[in-house]
């Protein structure tokens, strides 16, 4: 729908500027109340957590994704590795790629099936991690295919 940047009043306008589905799938105040309440993480420790993996607000249900991906697919001979994610949002590893259609984004690297396009595993690019349980070598992408 490309309405990232819309305001939420805007998308469930009902002068017909608004987007229908989003009108019908549930209220504006059902959606600011779930929107509010959703949370991935505990803020009370973050900071703590923040020294030692820089994913850390998303790191739990990225880890169970990246889990479920593993478990429950096992690859063909068609694999490939894909790279980018296109994204401008607040963040503090997005990376500048000039040579990319996107010339910003997340660097995310993931082996996927070349046919289905399933992905089997998954590596967010996070800059140099300092020491501790999540700190991998940039250099090598080996990890992706153990």
């Amino acid at each position: 729908m490309k309405s990232n940047r819309h305001n939420l009043e805007d998308l469930w306008a009902m002068d017909r500027t608004g987007v229908e589905i989003f009108r019908d799938t549930m209220s504006i105040q059902r959606f600011k109340f779930l929107l509010r309440c959703l949370r991935f993480d505990d803020s009370t420790s973050r900071e703590t957590r923040k020294a030692v993996d820089k994913l850390v607000p998303i790191r739990d249900i990225f880890e169970s994704f990246r889990q479920n991906c593993m478990q429950h697919y096992s690859l063909t001979e068609f694999v490939t590795i894909d790279e980018t994610l296109g994204f401008r949002g607040r963040c503090s590893f997005r990376q500048y790629m000039p040579n990319k259609l996107a010339n910003y984004g997340l660097e995310l690297f993931g082996t996927v099936n070349a046919k289905t396009f399933y992905t089997s595993n998954l590596e967010v690019y996070v800059g140099q991690k300092p020491a501790g349980p999540y700190q991998q070598s940039s250099k090598a992408r080996i990890s992706l295919f153990a």
